[in-house]
């Protein structure tokens, strides 16, 4: 039997020229396709392409199994994702085992299933395939394909990021409890306190509590005035 794909082809049996099958009704079926492995899993909108820009090469959808066809056949697959996306440009990597196809431009789901027809067979569903895009509520933030996103990536998905206070960030940081090295002044940033125009001699932010001196001074602190300098009050 050579290879071939279809089912309930029409069987014809001759002997000397003459058919004597004609009075009998004989189907034959090649074996239903089945697929054993998906590659990527994983889709984001970026590797995709638009309508003016086509996905690329690397965004090609690797289909293993069985029964595929062979090469001569190619033309008789087709193949879907979630039953509504059409994979096109189909070729065959390896006859019978391994096909790869191009999903269309912005297809979009969870867990869809995949199917492969041949000539006339559909193999069972196999799943999933998932898309993702900055923007559709989920952060993607493991490194299961070369798209992830984050804080700075994605922040209307993954929130925005929490940096450290810094000298340019505009606002004076003078009041750093939680890391006093922080901590900023006309003298360390006047990008963002301004210009020192009268430098006191002792001043909230220069990391000395100026406590041992006379409570009615304007130059005196404790944990309550100024706890950048002499810690939180417990």
């Amino acid at each position: 039997m050579p290879p071939g794909t279809g089912g309930n082809l029409p069987v014809r049996v001759s002997y000397m020229g003459e058919i004597l099958s004609k009075n009998v009704a004989l189907k034959f079926s090649f074996r239903t396709p089945t697929i054993t492995g998906l590659a990527p899993t994983v889709y984001v909108h970026s590797m995709l392409g638009n309508s003016s820009s086509p996905p690329s090469s690397s965004s090609r959808l690797l289909i293993s199994g069985n029964e595929f066809g062979p090469a001569s056949e190619v033309s008789s697959l087709s193949v879907m994702i979630g039953g509504v996306y059409p994979c096109t440009n189909i070729t065959m990597s390896t006859p019978h085992t391994v096909v790869s196809c191009l999903p269309p431009p912005y297809f979009q789901g969870r867990n869809m299933n995949v199917t492969i027809t041949v000539s006339n067979q559909r193999s069972s569903p196999l799943s999933p395939i998932s898309v993702y895009a900055c923007g559709d509520g989920s952060c993607l933030s493991y490194a299961s394909s070369s798209y992830y996103e984050n804080c700075t990536t994605c922040p209307s998905d993954c929130g925005a990021c929490i940096l450290p206070p810094f000298c340019g960030d505009n606002t004076c940081n003078y009041n750093v409890t939680a890391n006093p090295s922080l901590a900023e002044n006309c003298t360390t940033c006047p990008r963002d306190c301004g210009n020192c125009t009268i430098v006191p001699r002792d001043w909230c932010g220069d990391l000395i509590c100026n406590y041992n001196i006379s409570s009615s001074s304007s130059e005196f602190e404790n944990c309550t005035i100024c706890p950048i300098d002499c810690g939180n009050c417990t």
